[in-house]
């Protein structure tokens, strides 16, 4: 695979999950009790032998950059190639808008590469896949790009980029932008293999047409230019564009089937490395059907929960059905179900909280209740 090389661009709109991202991107967002959304993504670029990999950088990019770093845990700290940030070029007061824009402005860094094919990819994906196949299916195919998608194993009241090939092959016919996906609809994931001429063209001329979005105003809008087909992907792959889908997603990762697709295969998911100790289960605890992250003190009950680095449940408090991200702390007496607590989150003692489990409540980072 050293012929491509990977863009993943985290200028995405992040209107529907605005509660997590004032101050991260998408891609920043923690997830599964010690990663990162971008993870995914960056994995599965290196476990496919990808070494050259930019990072289409949103202007709230300060804890990704301190996430990522130089890119040592996927092995991309390299004198060549390795991994390369792409920030946002600023106008003025304000930078320009959409992943076009972003793509256009860093169109030399494409230029210059050795490599003659272009995977863009988003950091909004939760997934784990080798994507030789993908490369295998363009070359086969003789097209010019290839579409990866999935077909949607539910009805989501969501917007979703619905692919159509043509009866009795691959080609696609039709990309679509729906306000909701229904069961068995095939659902773009936002990953397209091109060659690097295509990946060019694309972006300039969508970018001169005053376009914004790759999908919509490049892929959408090229006719007959280019052949695209699509290629599905048939493991568990989910991209996260609302709160409710983030809370669904980490609630089937408590599922043992789905973390050890994602999690327990040859190609690892690799994450910035804390030297913290392992969870402490004191005495007084109860836990079950619970994903916990070192560092974590559990004093209380558990249930159904994912909790994340550092986290503290005192005694007598009952946690359910949660997403307890780090450095929160639950203390004595607290009952709280079907919920999402941001960062550095305080519960004092006594306090009851709760929401649905198809509507759950969200807690703001290092609030305190």
């Amino acid at each position: 695979m050293k012929r491509i090389m990977g863009i993943i661009s985290l200028v995405q709109d992040d209107s529907r999950i605005k509660e997590f991202t004032a101050k991260r991107p998408i891609g920043a967002i923690p997830i599964a009790s010690r990663y990162r959304m971008i993870d995914f993504s960056l994995s599965c670029l290196v476990n496919s032998g990808i070494d050259n990999v930019g990072i289409m950088l949103p202007t709230r990019a300060r804890s990704l950059l301190d996430h990522i770093r130089s890119g040592k845990e996927w092995d991309l700290a390299r004198k060549r190639k390795g991994l390369s940030y792409l920030p946002p070029i600023f106008e003025g007061e304000r930078s320009r808008l959409g992943n076009i824009a972003s793509a256009y402005d860093n169109i030399d860094f494409v230029n210059q590469s050795d490599e003659e094919y272009i995977l863009l990819v988003g950091g909004d994906i939760v997934y784990n896949m080798d994507f030789l196949s993908v490369y295998d299916c363009l070359r086969e195919s003789g097209a010019d790009i290839v579409a990866v998608y999935t077909r949607a194993r539910a009805d989501k009241d969501e917007p979703g980029a619905l692919i159509t090939a043509a009866l009795g092959s691959n080609v696609v016919t039709d990309i679509t932008f729906c306000s909701s996906v229904k069961v068995g609809d095939n659902v773009g994931l936002g990953i397209y293999l091109m060659k690097k001429s295509v990946y060019v063209d694309l972006v300039a001329s969508a970018y001169e047409r005053g376009g914004i979005d790759f999908l919509r105003d490049a892929l959408m809008t090229m006719g007959d230019k280019y052949v695209a087909v699509g290629y599905e992907h048939t493991g568990y792959a989910v991209t996260i564009g609302s709160t409710m889908t983030y809370y669904r997603v980490s609630m089937e990762m408590l599922e043992p089937a789905v973390w050890e697709e994602l999690f327990m295969g040859e190609r690892a998911i690799y994450t910035k490395m804390w030297d913290r100790a392992p969870v402490e289960y004191k005495s007084t605890a109860e836990v079950s059907d619970t994903l916990a992250a070192n560092g974590c003190i559990v004093r209380g009950k558990v249930d159904h929960s994912v909790i994340f680095r550092g986290v503290v449940i005192e005694e007598g408090a009952v946690v359910q059905n949660c997403v307890v991200m780090q450095g929160a702390v639950i203390q004595a007496g607290v009952h709280i179900a079907n919920a999402i607590l941001d960062k550095n989150v305080t519960i004092t003692e006594d306090k009851r909280l709760g929401g649905a489990f198809n509507y759950p409540m969200i807690i703001g980072k290092g609030i305190t209740i």
